[in-house]
């Protein structure tokens, strides 16, 4: 089967549009980075004006991608930048406006309302132009149609049958490993009572599972070619949204909408814009389910609002903040201990197990640093990045970011697009997460990948997926 090639006249954000090549705005965002760390030193901007220039990067950042992506706003760069975006300046508008973001702990109230907030949101803007400048840097020499990479072999036909098969069992080791852990009552309960229920259940490979499976599942030219795998994901995704994993049904929806891109016509901007509204009110009245449990949750109508979802989401920044507060305080960055532990403690399990310590007090692990000084409050791209490097890091980490999501949408061949899915599921989820699992998810799904496409290329696979 044939992929279909697009033409790039598509309309709305989905359109690279012509005679806007990326060297353009690679020059106007390197040149607004200097400008604004230059504004912040010499004129010290309140919190308000401050908050409005991060909602204005955001927005034209969004918007300038758009416009030189092959798959518009669609793109891999683009996605990636909402998603980051989102999760960083979600507090935005409270502060450019006033009101009461809800925030969860009342101590929240403190950096929220003073400077270390404000220096926590420019680290943020800093971090969102650099992740512009590596993306417009990787989008040299602009991608022009055809958007798709034909497939006369039908290998991305089989891959996304395959993907089909890993997303099922990711679902369905899911489901028993959660039920093996507490019951079916893990699944009406509340959020606390998940965690502490599955706590020891394995689901580590669960997830990965459902979010690569669902990435090259959405390789299909048709849905309904994969549609006992999309209506396995459906399934997963309403239970587990309502209990609280809003990362694990959002971000493998984010990448599968890149590789999606490749194959079908987008939704244009209105209809953009309607879903995204409609998918904030849902994630509102899912905090305040979680909060209570699907059983004892009684249904209001002032639970799903759009704007305090945006505030729950953009309180990832507790981690930027709690992160400067240690080294304003004077404590040594990490320099770099939080990127490669996952390999140090490997080689030190098998050197040395014995002296090893163990994961909840190895504080080069950022997740549990983050638990035990500041509670359980995730973990920022922008924060671990601080946490190493100081600023330095803030400019040099979402740049390699913006480059590399930036090659991945250079061209859409279903081959690029699988490498695509092995990583950015990873990266999506370190949104919001520490890199801990990083590097091992990625080097699995690599692996994975590779089994597959010897064994497609032996013909074993040919016979035992129905194309």
């Amino acid at each position: 089967m044939h992929e279909t090639s697009r033409s790039p006249s598509a309309p709305g954000l989905q359109q690279a549009v012509a005679g806007r090549p990326a060297s353009r705005f690679l020059v106007l965002w390197g040149f607004v980075l200097p400008c604004l760390v230059l504004v912040r030193s010499a004129y010290s901007p309140s919190i308000q004006v401050t908050a409005t220039i991060a909602l204005a990067v955001l927005v034209l950042g969004t918007v300038t991608l758009s416009w030189t992506q092959s798959s518009g706003f669609w793109s891999p760069a683009s996605v990636y930048f909402v998603v980051f975006g989102v999760f960083h300046v979600g507090l935005a508008p409270y502060w450019i406006f006033g009101g009461d973001p809800q925030l969860t702990r009342v101590e929240d109230y403190a950096w929220f309302a003073g400077p270390l907030g404000l220096a926590a949101l420019w680290l943020v803007i800093y971090a969102m132009c650099a992740y512009l400048v590596g993306a417009f840097l990787a989008s040299i020499p602009r991608v022009s149609s055809p958007r798709v990479v034909k497939d006369a072999s039908g290998r991305s036909e089989r891959l996304a049958k395959l993907g089909e098969i890993l997303l099922v069992v990711g679902v369905a080791l899911w489901l028993y490993r959660v039920v093996s852990s507490g019951g079916l009552g893990l699944l009406v309960g509340s959020y606390e009572s998940f965690l502490s229920g599955t706590a020891l259940g394995g689901l580590s490979l669960a997830y990965p599972l459902i979010g690569i499976g669902l990435g090259f599942s959405m390789l299909a030219t048709k849905l309904k070619d994969v549609r006992i795998g999309v209506v396995a994901f459906c399934g997963f995704a309403v239970i587990a949204f309502f209990v609280g994993l809003r990362g694990e049904v959002l971000f493998p929806i984010a990448v599968a909408s890149c590789v999606r891109a490749t194959r079908v016509q987008m939704p244009k901007l209105k209809a953009i814009a309607l879903v995204l509204v409609v998918a904030l009110a849902v994630i509102s009245g899912a905090q305040s389910v979680r909060a209570a449990g699907v059983a004892a949750y009684e249904p209001r109508l002032s639970d799903f609002n759009p704007a305090a979802a945006v505030a729950e989401l953009g309180s990832t920044i507790r981690v930027v903040v709690y992160t400067l507060a240690w080294h304003d305080a004077g404590e040594p960055y990490r320099e770099g201990d939080t990127y490669t532990v996952a390999v140090a403690r490997l080689i030190e399990g098998v050197a040395s197990p014995a002296t090893r310590p163990d994961a909840a007090s190895d504080f080069r692990l950022f997740n549990s640093e983050i638990a035990s000084r500041a509670g359980n409050i995730g973990g920022s791209t922008v924060g671990e990045a601080y946490h190493n490097f100081g600023v330095a890091g803030v400019l040099v980490i979402p740049l390699l970011l913006g480059v590399l999501m930036g090659v991945f949408g250079r061209q859409s061949s279903y081959l690029r697009m699988a490498l695509f899915v092995c990583v950015a599921v990873p990266l999506f989820n370190h949104v919001r997460n520490s890199f801990v699992p990083v590097i091992p998810a990625v080097v699995g799904a690599l692996i994975l990948l590779g089994i597959l496409s010897i064994l497609q290329n032996r013909g074993r696979l040919n016979r035992a997926v129905v194309t």
